[in-house]
C-alpha cells in the first residue's frame, strides 16, 4: 500500500518538531452491499475507501489528521498538520527504522466475496424473501440485506512497528413484518463472520428467514412484559451483548483512566458471581471481532478480564498502556482511517458453566426467558444498563409459556453481580459467542448526539471550490448513455475536534475528506457506487461500477431521479465567515473555559472531557433530469461530559451549546446543565412501579421526536411499515400538538437550503392541531404515493443514496417554562435522560418501553432522584396523552428542537 522507505521519511517528518511518537494507519477497503425491500432488489452498491490517518503525540497531547492522498507529498502534508496540532515547539532530526512484523492469519478465507458473482449475492436475498413470505399469510413485508468487505490495513510507527493485516467480513440480515388483529410486529435475524463467502456453507439463509418470520408471527399473540424485579434466563449464545455493554465498556482503560467506570480501582476484587469468567479474545477464528493485529499494530490476544468473579485486568491501547507503564492488550480499535484509535472490545464472552440450560429454566418459578437480545447501552460510571428484548417469553413454574412483546431489561452490573452471589445462580452460556464490534464506538448514554451533518450540507473548503465540485458532477452526468438517468453527488468537508482534560489539550483533530457517489437508473433498475477520493481514475471506476450494479436490481416502476419542481430556495445565512476565520488558539480556549466554568459550579463535579467541534461542508449535485445545485454550510458546538461523586457513587451529566459561530455559544448555561445533570442524580434509587404523569426534559423530548419522525416517513408508509399508514386526516394527537419540520428556520442546527437530491428545503406542517396532515417524502416515495416531494431527501454523505427523513423538527411551543409545568403535577416524574430508544421503540407497532432516570414530582415539587426504571406506553397513546407543551425551546445538535413536554398516564416500572 505504501513503501517502507516512504513511511520512514513521513514518520521522521512527523516527529521533527519534538514529538514523542508518530503513527501512520492506512487502509484500503472495498465493499459491496445489496438491499431487498418490499419484494424488490432495490439497489446494489459498490464502495471504495482508501486513505491514511496520521497521529502525533507529544506529552499528553495528540494531534491527528487524515488524507485520501497516499502519495509521499500527501502523507507529509497530513503528518505536518498532525504535528502542528500536537506541538508548537521546536525539535530536531530523528531517524525512524521500521521492522516488518510477521504475517499473521487469524481467520483464513477460502472464497473471497469479491470473486463471487453479484448475481449470486442477489440470489441469497431473493431466497430469503420467498422463505419468509412462505412462513405464513400474516407476513406482509420482508426486508433483507447482504454486505461484504475486504480491508487491507497498514500500521507503522516510530517505535519501529510495521505490520499489515487483511480483514474480510461477510454479513446477511433479514427482517419480517407480520400483521394481525393486534397490529404489526417484527422479527429479525442475522449472521455475520470474519470470513468470506463460505459463510453460506454454514448458514442456511432460508432457515434464517423463516426464523425471523416465526418471531414476528409469534409476537402477534404476545402479552405485555411483566414489570418489576424478576429473574431473567438468557438463551445460550445470546448473553454476550449483555456482558459487552454491562461490563465490557466499563473495563476499557480510557474510561478507567478518568474515573468514569464503576470498575475503577477494583482489580483483585470480587465484582461478579464466582461463576463468571469474562474473556475478550481477538484471536477467535472467524468471529466478527477477529483480527490479526489491532489498529495500532499490536497482535491480537486472549485476555481474561474477570476470572471466577474477580476482576483481573482491563483492556488497553497504546496511549493508556504507555501512561500507566502497562502492557498493551490488542484493544486499540478505529472506525476507519479517519478516526483516532480508542480502547474497545474484540470478541467478548463468558466461559461455559456446568449446568444444563433446561435445568436453569426448570429452577425458575416465575421470570422471563430471553431468546434474543437487541441493542443496549450502559452508563459506565453508575453501571446502569438497558437492553431491548426482541424475543422473550414468560417462565411459569419452571416452564417457558407465553410470548412477550418487545420491552427492555434494566439493571446494574455490579448490583446484579451481588444479587447473583446471593442467589447462587447457575451459569451455562453454551459455546463461546462473540459480540459484534465492527465499528468501535463510545459507551452509550453519556454524550449528546454528534453534530455530524447528515443532510445535503454545503460549505467552502480551502482546497477545492464549490464551483470545482460542480464541474466534477457536471462532467460525470455528461457521460450518460442513451436511456440512462445519472446523478453525481460530490462533497468535500473539513472538521476540527478539540478535547481538553484538566486544562490541557488531550487531542486535536483537524481533518478533511472528499468523495463522490454516482447513481445510475436504467429501465427502472438502480445501481450505485462511491469512492472516497476525487481522483479522475477513481471517478471513472465508480461510474463503471454503478452501471454494472444496475444489471442486478429489480425493475421498479417508481424508480427515477428527482426533477426540478419549481420551489424556490429560501435564502439563509448558513455560512459564517467568522467561524471560517476563527483562530485555533481561540477554539482551544473555549474548551478550556467551558471546563473551568463547569468545575466551579459544584465541588462534587469532575470533568470527563470538554470539547470544541466545528464542521464545514461543501457539496454539489447534478442530474440528467435537470438538477444542478451546490452550496456551502458550516456550524460549531461545544460539549462537556461530567462526573459527580458522592462517596463510592458516581453519576454522569453533559451539557452543550450550538451556533453558526462561537459568539452564539452560552458557555455558562452549558456548564450549569452539565453539572446539574450529574449532581441531581446522586443518591438516586429505584422507584416503585406505578402509572404517572411524566415531564420530559427538552433533550428527552427531542429524542422522542426523532422516533416519531420515523413513523412519518413517506417511504415507510408506502411499504406498510408505519403505525400511521392510512391515517391522513385523522386525529392522532392532542389538539395542542402541532408538529412542524422546518429546515428553513436558521435557529435549527440542521437548517439547510437544499435536501439530499438538490430540491429546495421547505417548511412542512406534519401534524396540525392534533390532525395528521402529511408525511415527508423524497422524489421516490412521493412518486409511489402519488404525491410531490416535500424536500425531505436525506443522505449521509457521498457514500449513500437519498433516503427520506425529517430535517429540523419542532413542536409548536407553549408559553410556560419547565418549573411552571412541574408545579401542576401532583404525582409524576421529571425524566432527565432515557436509554434504549433504538431498541425499546417499535415504530411499526408503536410499542414504547425505554430505560430512564430522573426526579420524582410530588405536589408540584421536584424531589428525590430515581434511576433504573422504564417508562412505557405506545407512541399513539403518548401523542394523545400530551397535557402541555413548554415554551422553553432548546436548539440542540440534532434534527429536532427540545422543549419540555408533559404526558399523562405513563407506566413506570421499577422495583
Amino acid at each position: 500500500m505504501i513503501d517502507q522507505d516512504v513511511l520512514e521519511r513521513v514518520l521522521a517528518a512527523a516527529v521533527r518538531t519534538g514529538a514523542d511518537f508518530a503513527e501512520v494507519f492506512a487502509e484500503d477497503k472495498r465493499s459491496t452491499s445489496v438491499g431487498l425491500d418490499d419484494g424488490r432488489v432495490e439497489q446494489v452498491t459498490s464502495g471504495r475507501d482508501r486513505g491514511a490517518g496520521i497521529r502525533v503525540v507529544k506529552g499528553d497531547t495528540t494531534g491527528f489528521a487524515h488524507t485520501a492522498d497516499l502519495s509521499e507529498a500527501g502523507l507529509r502534508a497530513a503528518a505536518e498538520a498532525a504535528a502542528a496540532a500536537a506541538s508548537q515547539g521546536g525539535g530536531g532530526a530523528r531517524t525512524v527504522a521500521l521492522t516488518r512484523g510477521a504475517e499473521r492469519v487469524v481467520s483464513p478465507v477460502s472464497q473471497y466475496p469479491d470473486d463471487v458473482r453479484k448475481a449470486d449475492k442477489v440470489a441469497l436475498l431473493l431466497r430469503m424473501n420467498d422463505a419468509a413470505r412462505g412462513a405464513g399469510a400474516s407476513i406482509v413485508q420482508v426486508s433483507a440485506g447482504y454486505g461484504d468487505s475486504r480491508k487491507h490495513i497498514l500500521v507503522a510507527n516510530t517505535d519501529g512497528v510495521f505490520v499489515t493485516d487483511q480483514q474480510v467480513r461477510t454479513l446477511i440480515r433479514v427482517t419480517a413484518v407480520a400483521d394481525g388483529d393486534a397490529g404489526m410486529q417484527t422479527g429479525s435475524q442475522s449472521a455475520g463472520q470474519t470470513i468470506g463467502f463460505e459463510l453460506f456453507d454454514q448458514v442456511d439463509v432460508e432457515h434464517l428467514a423463516r426464523d425471523a418470520a416465526r418471531m414476528a408471527i409469534t409476537k402477534l399473540d404476545a402479552r405485555p412484559a411483566p414489570s418489576g424485579a424478576l429473574p431473567v434466563v438468557i438463551k445460550q449464545g445470546s448473553g454476550g451483548v449483555l456482558f459487552h455493554e454491562a461490563c465490557g465498556h466499563g473495563l476499557e482503560a480510557d474510561i478507567i483512566a478518568k474515573g468514569g467506570s464503576v470498575y475503577r480501582g477494583k482489580k483483585g476484587e470480587l465484582v461478579a458471581s464466582p461463576l463468571v469468567t469474562l474473556v475478550d479474545d481477538g484471536t477467535m477464528r472467524g468471529e466478527w471481532g477477529a483480527i490479526a493485529y489491532d489498529d495500532e499494530g499490536h497482535a491480537s490476544q486472549y485476555n481474561v478480564l474477570i476470572e471466577n468473579g474477580v476482576l483481573t485486568e482491563y483492556m488497553w491501547d497504546y496511549l493508556r498502556a504507555r501512561n500507566e507503564g502497562h502492557a498493551r492488550s490488542g484493544n486499540g480499535r478505529r472506525q476507519s482511517y479517519q478516526h483516532l484509535p480508542m480502547v474497545r472490545m474484540t470478541n467478548t464472552y463468558v466461559l461455559n458453566g456446568t449446568e444444563e440450560p433446561d435445568d436453569i429454566v426448570r429452577a425458575t418459578d416465575y421470570g422471563v426467558y430471553v431468546a434474543k437480545l437487541g441493542g443496549g447501552s450502559v452508563n459506565t460510571a453508575s453501571g446502569d444498563f438497558v437492553f431491548g428484548m426482541t424475543e422473550a417469553y414468560l417462565i411459569e413454574n419452571g416452564e417457558i409459556t407465553d410470548p412477550l412483546r418487545e420491552g427492555n431489561l434494566i439493571g446494574n452490573g455490579p448490583a446484579g453481580a451481588e444479587e447473583h452471589r446471593r442467589a447462587r445462580q447457575r451459569l451455562r452460556d453454551g459455546q463461546p459467542r462473540h459480540v459484534r464490534q465492527g465499528r468501535p464506538g463510545r459507551a452509550g448514554g453519556r454524550r449528546p448526539a454528534h453534530a455530524a451533518r447528515q443532510v445535503d450540507d454545503h460549505r467552502r473548503d480551502g482546497g477545492m471550490s464549490t464551483e470545482q465540485l460542480q464541474e466534477i458532477a457536471d462532467r460525470v452526468i455528461a457521460q450518460a448513455r442513451s436511456g440512462e438517468q445519472v446523478e453525481a453527488f460530490v462533497s468535500r468537508d473539513s472538521e476540527t475536534d478539540i478535547r481538553v482534560y484538566e486544562g490541557s489539550v488531550e487531542h486535536f483533530v483537524s481533518a478533511q475528506s472528499e468523495g463522490i457517489g454516482i447513481r445510475v437508473i436504467r429501465d427502472g433498475r438502480t445501481g450505485f457506487a462511491y469512492a472516497g477520493t476525487l481522483d479522475p481514475a477513481a471517478i471513472a471506476e465508480v461510474l463503471a461500477d454503478a452501471r454494472d450494479n444496475v444489471e442486478f436490481g429489480t425493475c421498479d416502476e417508481w424508480a427515477g431521479l428527482a426533477e426540478p419542481d419549481g420551489v424556490e430556495v429560501v435564502e439563509q445565512q448558513l455560512w459564517n465567515e467568522a467561524l471560517a476565520d476563527f483562530a485555533t488558539d481561540r477554539k482551544i480556549e473555549l474548551a478550556k473555559e467551558l471546563e473551568r466554568l463547569t468545575v466551579n459550579v459544584d465541588p462534587r463535579v469532575r470533568v470527563d472531557d470538554s470539547n470544541y467541534s466545528d464542521v464545514a461542508v461543501e457539496s454539489a449535485v447534478a442530474t440528467t433530469t435537470g438538477i444542478r445545485r451546490s452550496g456551502r454550510e458550516n456550524g460549531c458546538y461545544v460539549s462537556i461530559s461530567t462526573l459527580a461523586d458522592d462517596g463510592d457513587e458516581t453519576q454522569t451529566g453533559f451539557g452543550f451549546s450550538v451556533g453558526r459561530s462561537p459568539d452564539q455559544f452560552d458557555l455558562a448555561k452549558a456548564a450549569k446543565e452539565a453539572a446539574d445533570r450529574a449532581t441531581r442524580l446522586l443518591g438516586a434509587v429505584k422507584p416503585s412501579s406505578k402509572r404517572v404523569t411524566v415531564v420530559l426534559d427538552p433533550y428527552v423530548t427531542a429524542m422522542f421526536l426523532g422516533v416519531i419522525s420515523s413513523t412519518l416517513n413517506g417511504e415507510a408508509v408506502a411499504k406498510g411499515r408505519s403505525l400511521f399508514k392510512d391515517r391522513l386526516g385523522d386525529v392522532v394527537a392532542n389538539p395542542m400538538v402541532t408538529l412542524v419540520d422546518d429546515p428553513t428556520n436558521t435557529l435549527a442546527y440542521t437548517a439547510t437550503d437544499l435536501d439530499g437530491e438538490g430540491l429546495a428545503a421547505r417548511r412542512n406542517v406534519l401534524i396540525d392541531a392534533g390532525v395528521l396532515q402529511q408525511f415527508v417524502h423524497n422524489s421516490y416515495s412521493a412518486r409511489r404515493a402519488g404525491a410531490r416531494s416535500t424536500g425531505n431527501a436525506v443522505r449521509g454523505g457521498f457514500k449513500g443514496t437519498p433516503g427520506v427523513g425529517c430535517l429540523a423538527l419542532q413542536l409548536q411551543p407553549g408559553t410556560r417554562d419547565q418549573s411552571a409545568l412541574v408545579a401542576d403535577v401532583a404525582d409524576g416524574v421529571l425524566v432527565t435522560s432515557v436509554q434504549g430508544l433504538h431498541s425499546g421503540v417499535n415504530s411499526i407497532s408503536g410499542d414504547f418501553s425505554v430505560g430512564a432516570s430522573g426526579l420524582l414530582i410530588t405536589n408540584g415539587v421536584v424531589g428525590a432522584p430515581i434511576r433504573e426504571f422504564t417508562i412505557a406506553s405506545t407512541l399513539q397513546r403518548m401523542l394523545l396523552d400530551v397535557v402541555e407543551i413548554g415554551g422553553d425551546v432548546d436548539w440542540l445538535p440534532m434534527r429536532a428542537a427540545g422543549v419540555s413536554l408533559v404526558i399523562r398516564d405513563i407506566t413506570l416500572s421499577g422495583a
